[in-house]
Order: C-alpha cells, then structure tokens, then sequence
C-alpha cells in the first residue's frame, strides 16, 4: 500500500503485536442511578472517587503518611480507590498525551493488563503534531489511544 499509514491502522498494528488486548464493554449509564449512588455517597467516598490517594506534599516527610502506599508500584500515583461498600470500582488513569503510560522511567512497570516490559504503543510529541495543523490527525490519534486505553482497562487518559 502506498501513502502514509493513518494512525488507527498503526495503533491497531502495534496494539496486535504487542499488548493482550482484552477488549472491555461498558454498560450504558442510567444518569437516574448515578444520582442515586452519588446520594448514598459520603463526603469522604465523594473525595476518594476523584483524589489519589497519596501523601500530600511534605507529609511523608514528616512521618504523617502510612507508607505501605509505595507498595502498590506506580498504580498507587494512577489508581483511584474502589468503594466496596457500594460496589464502585475506582477509576484506573493513566497519562496519555503519547500514548497510554505503562511505565513509570525505566524501572516500574505497572501491573496487567499493561505488559510485563511496560511497552505499550506511542505517538508523536504534542508539539511535532501540533506542527501540521490537522484536526483531522489529532481526532485519529485521540481515538486510537481511547482504543488502546480501553484494551488495557484504563479509564481516564490524562
């Protein structure tokens, strides 16, 4: 084939070849039943839906944090809280602005779906594709990465 590969055929490509993919449907959504969890919902479950549950600023200096967070690798930074009380599973995100992250620098992986050697597929920098000026690139490139990020069960893509 001639003329340049459009990025759904080459996240499609690399998603293929290198992640597991495990396609994952979401129901549709009742906004009458979020209302009526968000109703059941305490202040501090509201917090723990939209917060990483991490030590803020300079507590962990100062011995204020429990530190076993730090055993949960990098899902502990990208990871939002379950709530069992109510059956909700905490939101899993990710940064994305490349591609979904599956590695934090060179040592920690995050846990499957990502792949043990933290690989998953990457695009160009903003910046480079901000250069060609096409919405038309950038609409592609966002909906290949919410593919890729709905084969590795992430949520959000920051």
């Amino acid at each position: 084939q001639s003329g340049p590969i459009s990025c759904a055929a080459l996240s499609g490509a690399l998603a293929a070849s290198h992640l597991e993919v495990c396609r994952c449907a979401y129901a549709a959504v009742d906004p009458a039943e979020v209302n009526g969890i968000l109703s059941r919902m305490t202040l501090v479950e509201k917090y723990e839906e939209i917060c990483v549950p991490i030590c803020p600023e300079g507590d962990f200096e100062r011995g204020q944090c429990d530190p076993r967070w730090l055993l949960r690798g990098p899902e502990a930074i990208f990871d939002l809280k379950d709530n069992h009380r109510l059956g909700i599973r905490g939101l899993r995100t990710r940064d994305g602005p490349k591609g979904i992250t599956c590695k934090l620098g060179d040592r920690f992986g995050f846990w499957p779906p990502c792949p043990n050697d933290g690989t998953s597929p990457g695009f160009p920098a903003q910046s480079l594709r901000a250069s060609t000026w096409s919405v038309e690139l950038e609409e592609e490139l966002g909906a290949a990465i919410g593919e890729i990020a709905k084969s590795l069960d992430v949520h959000v893509a920051f």
